[in-house]
């Protein structure tokens, strides 16, 4: 769907394995799912900055 995926990766969770945050492969950014602050720096103030048009 070519759309960037965040997944809370912190500690053990398949999900690390299968989102890429780095290099040619990228597919979308690891968080903190037990820091606010990590949650909205990566995920909410992002996509709040978006028009509906580009969701």
């Amino acid at each position: 769907m070519e759309k960037p995926v965040i997944v809370g990766a912190s500690g053990i969770s398949g999900f690390r394995e299968i989102v890429i945050f780095s290099g040619d492969y990228r597919n979308g950014a690891h968080v903190n799912g037990q820091n606010p602050a990590d949650i909205f720096g990566w995920g909410l103030k992002p996509l709040l900055s978006l028009s509906p048009e580009e969701l």
